[in-house]
């Protein structure tokens, strides 16, 4: 006598609220990878860049205060020339100095004045203080301190590219990004993986 194989039937039903399951397993996995991947990503940024911006303005500002006084010895001397002043200061990585003296200014460089100094800033050295500020100009990064040296009249001023720091940066917000996307693509894989496990006693 023949016989036929009983084969398993799905009942349309189930099958949709199979898809369904694992599709919200999938999803949710992947929602939470991703806040969480964001969040660190975001949390590690700004801690990172706040340390690297800090100790950047530390380094800038002590380069800058030792050249202040190293122009103040140079003007103090008889037959001083502030020409011959600048040229002896210590400038690297295309950073530039200038001096102010009575309404005009000076500068180590041939090819630049202190008119991309921001006038707030000048106003403020000119008043007696010490200042910082960081700046765009032509679309570098740059840190511009300025030093008030009363006992011979000038103020003195400095401008640092950062566009090591904007470079450092920005391969860092690459590289977060980068594992930020590969920690939410990893949780929707493991979504799919669990969702395959939770839906399999609904098939039985």
């Amino acid at each position: 006598m023949g016989g036929t194989t009983p084969t398993r039937t799905t009942r349309p039903g189930l099958r949709s609220r199979r898809l369904g399951l694992h599709a919200k397993v999938i999803l949710a996995f992947g929602i939470g990878a991703a806040l969480v991947s964001a969040v660190l990503a975001v949390s590690t940024f700004y801690f990172v860049r706040r340390d690297l911006v800090s100790q950047r303005m530390t380094s800038v500002m002590r380069q800058t205060f030792v050249n202040a006084r190293l122009v103040k010895v140079e003007l103090g001397a008889p037959s001083a020339k502030i020409g011959n002043a600048l040229a002896s200061v210590t400038t690297a990585n295309g950073s530039q100095a200038f001096l102010y003296r009575e309404g005009l200014w000076y500068s180590n460089s041939a090819t630049t004045k202190g008119s991309s100094i921001p006038r707030r800033l000048v106003g403020v050295v000119l008043a007696g203080n010490v200042a910082e500020q960081r700046v765009d100009l032509a679309g570098v990064p740059t840190a511009i301190v300025g030093v008030p040296i009363p006992a011979i009249g000038v103020s003195y001023f400095e401008e640092h590219p950062l566009t090591d720091l904007s470079a450092t940066l920005s391969v860092l917000g690459t590289v977060l990004t980068t594992v930020a996307i590969g920690t939410t693509v990893g949780g929707a894989l493991l979504g799919w993986w669990a969702s395959r496990r939770l839906v399999r006693p609904l098939s039985e």
